[in-house]
């Protein structure tokens, strides 16, 4: 019972009740059974989603003490920790995720915007080239050099690097906010002062 528990929970998660879905979480692991770690998961990123960073990062270590190698508990626990400015354990969660599975964008991006706020571009630039080492295409990693070429002032770049983004096919994209390129491509229109460009972007 407790796994069905964890399967409406899930459900209600993927329709966005996130209330709801927590209190499923909750029930599905008020006992325990084999598919606890599922549980624990989906609580991880339910937390993440919500905006709750530190009961994000409650369940992802919850987590890591039945599952140590969790790619779902360190990737998260890292995009969460970054969003509490606890950059040393944003940065050793990313690692630890990408030393689990060295294939997905998202701890490599933590990495890259812990750079950037500490205005470390060319540590930043050093984080994308080893993500491309692993021959995976990311369209995160895509915004993830035109923010970086931005931050160089180098617009006509930057907007290539979003341009191309737009021109990929949808399949590939790797992306959480599907309007991201869209906003970065707008404001560097108006960096480029070209306001009906940006009002269309």
């Amino acid at each position: 019972i407790n796994y069905v528990q964890f399967l409406i929970g899930d459900c209600y998660l993927r329709l966005k009740d996130y209330d709801t879905a927590r209190e499923y979480f909750k029930l599905a692991l008020e006992k325990e059974h084999e598919e606890m770690a599922l549980s624990y998961e989906a609580m991880c990123e339910l937390e993440y989603i919500a905006g709750n960073y530190e009961a994000c990062v409650e369940a992802c270590d919850r987590l890591l003490a039945i599952e140590k190698r969790s790619l779902v508990a360190y990737n998260n626990k890292a995009k969460a920790c970054f969003e509490l400015d606890y950059i040393k354990e944003a940065m050793d969660a990313s690692f630890k995720a990408i030393e689990i599975y060295p294939y997905i964008a998202e701890p490599y991006e933590i990495q890259i915007k812990i750079h950037m706020k500490y205005k470390n571009i060319e540590m930043a630039k050093n984080v994308i080239q080893s993500y491309n080492e692993t021959g995976i295409i990311s369209q995160r990693m895509s915004l993830c050099s035109a923010r970086i070429a931005l931050e160089e002032g180098k617009l006509e770049e930057a907007l290539g690097y979003v341009e191309k983004v737009l021109g990929d096919n949808e399949d590939i994209s790797d992306l959480s906010e599907e309007e991201q390129p869209y906003i970065i491509r707008a404001y560097i229109y108006e960096e480029m002062n070209k306001p009906e460009e940006a009002i269309s972007a």
